[in-house]
C-alpha cells in the first residue's frame, strides 16, 4: 500500500510540474500519425508460448492531443496458419480506441522538440471477434474459441524511436484480454447472465509487434511561459523606466539643439566681423631695416637682399645683439591669405640669415603680423620689419 502511494505521489508531482508549463494550441489537423504494424501473437496459457505463435497484422490511427496524451483507433487481425477447406484467412480480430500517455515527458520538463528515444504506456478497449465455423463443444478446451463477438481491452508499451522529423520505428509489446468469455465455462453461456468482466490469463494473448509510423502534418508542440502577472509588473516597471528615461534624453536633446543654435550664431557674427588690424608704429631709426615682397609673393627679391645683407652683417658685428623680423601684407585679397603670406615673408627672411649668412636661429624671432597699415601706400604694406636688438 505504501508503494501505491509513493508511485501516486510521483505522478501526481509530475503532472503537477507538467502544469506549470503551458502549451500553444496547434492546429487540428496537426499531430495526426498512421500506422502499420506486424509481428507476433500467442495464448499466454493452456498453449505452447513459441510453437502456437502464429502473425498478426494492423493499422493505427491517432492524434497527439498534448504532449504527454494521444487518442487513436486500432485494428489487429491474427492470421490463420491453419489449412483446410472453409478456413478463414484471419482467425480472429480487434478492433478498438486507445490512449498513450509519453513517460518521457510526464516524469520529465516540457520540450517542444522530440526525443530520439521515447517510451508510451498504452490502454484501451474494444470490440474482438473469433472466427471458428468448425468449433464444437468438444474443443472448448483447448482455448479455440467459436465464431462470435466479445469485448476486449488491451495494454502495452510503445517503445519508439524517432528516426526523422516524419518517421517512427516503433516496437510495440502488449496484452490483448477477452474480458466477456473469461468467466464462462461454455459457449451456452455467451448471452446468459451469469457472463462478466475478468481479467484471466487463460483468455489473454501477448503480442510482439513492430510498427513504422508517418507523421501528418506539424509534429511536436511549442511550451511558452504560462501567464505570471508578477512578471507583467516587473516587465511594465522596466517599460515606464524605459520611458523615463527617454523623456530625459529628449530634454537633453533640446538642451543640445538649443546650444548648437547659439553657437551657429556666434558663427555667423564672427563671420560677418570686419577683420581687426593693429597699427603698428615703428621707430624709424639705424636699428630698422625693411625688405620689401612683390604682390602675392614671399620671394627675396635681388634688390631687397642688402638689406638683409645689412642685417646680417649687424648680427655678426654684435654677438649678443638678436633680430626680431615681423611680416605684413597689404590688405588686397582675403584675410586668410594674407596672414598666412604675412608669415611666410617673414620666415623668408629669417631662413636667408641662417642659411646664407650663418646666423644661429635662436638669435631670430620671426612672425607673421597679417594685415599692415603702417604706410598709407598699400604697397609699402607688403614687407617684413626687423627690428634690431
Amino acid at each position: 500500500m505504501k508503494k501505491i502511494i509513493l508511485l501516486a505521489a510521483v505522478a501526481l508531482g509530475a503532472m503537477s510540474a507538467q502544469a506549470q508549463q503551458a502549451v500553444e494550441v496547434p492546429k487540428f489537423f496537426d499531430n495526426w500519425s498512421v500506422s502499420l504494424v506486424g509481428g507476433g501473437t500467442t495464448p499466454i496459457e493452456n498453449a505452447a508460448f513459441w510453437g502456437d505463435m502464429r502473425g498478426i497484422v494492423g493499422i493505427e490511427i491517432e492524434k497527439q492531443v498534448t504532449p504527454i496524451f494521444a487518442l487513436g483507433v486500432e485494428g489487429n487481425w491474427g492470421i490463420n496458419t491453419s489449412y483446410g477447406e472453409g478456413v478463414n484467412v484471419f482467425d480472429d480480430q480487434y478492433v478498438g480506441a486507445y490512449g498513450a500517455i509519453n513517460l518521457n515527458k510526464l516524469f520529465g520538463a516540457c520540450k517542444s522538440k522530440t526525443q530520439l528515444f521515447e517510451v508510451e504506456a498504452v490502454a484501451g478497449a474494444g470490440w474482438g471477434r473469433y472466427y471458428d465455423k468448425n468449433w464444437n463443444d468438444e474443443n472448448w478446451a483447448t482455448g479455440y474459441a467459436a465464431d462470435h463477438n466479445f469485448f476486449a481491452t488491451k495494454a502495452g508499451l510503445n517503445l519508439n524511436f524517432n528516426v526523422c522529423k516524419a518517421i517512427t520505428v516503433s516496437l510495440k509489446p502488449s496484452v490483448t484480454w477477452n474480458m466477456s468469455d473469461a468467466t464462462q465455462g461454455s459457449l451456452r453461456e455467451i448471452n446468459g447472465s451469469s457472463a462478466s468482466a475478468s481479467y484471466d490469463a487463460s483468455y489473454a494473448k501477448f503480442n510482439l509487434m513492430a510498427g513504422v509510423t508517418y507523421h501528418i502534418g506539424a509534429k511536436g508542440f511549442k511550451c511558452v511561459k504560462p501567464y505570471d502577472q508578477a512578471e507583467v509588473d516587473a516587465l511594465n516597471a522596466q517599460i515606464n523606466d524605459l520611458r523615463a528615461q527617454n523623456d530625459a534624453c529628449n530634454g537633453k536633446v533640446k538642451a543640445l539643439a538649443a546650444e548648437n543654435a547659439a553657437l551657429a550664431a556666434e558663427l555667423a557674427a564672427c563671420k560677418n566681423r570686419k577683420p581687426e588690424v593693429k597699427e603698428v608704429k615703428v621707430d624709424n631709426t639705424s636699428s630698422v631695416r625693411y625688405v620689401y615682397f612683390n604682390q602675392g609673393s614671399s620671394k627675396i627679391s635681388a634688390s631687397q637682399k642688402p638689406n638683409v645683407a645689412m642685417v646680417a652683417d649687424f648680427l655678426k658685428n654684435n654677438p649678443d645683439s638678436k633680430v626680431e623680423i615681423k611680416g605684413y601684407a597689404s590688405p588686397e585679397g582675403s584675410k586668410e591669405l594674407n596672414e598666412k603670406l604675412a608669415a611666410a615673408r617673414a620666415e623668408a627672411v629669417k631662413t636667408m640669415l641662417v642659411k646664407t649668412y650663418k646666423i644661429d636661429a635662436s638669435r631670430i624671432d620671426a612672425k607673421g603680423q597679417g594685415i599692415g597699415k603702417m604706410f598709407k601706400e598699400n604697397s609699402w604694406n607688403r614687407v617684413s620689419i626687423c627690428t634690431l636688438d
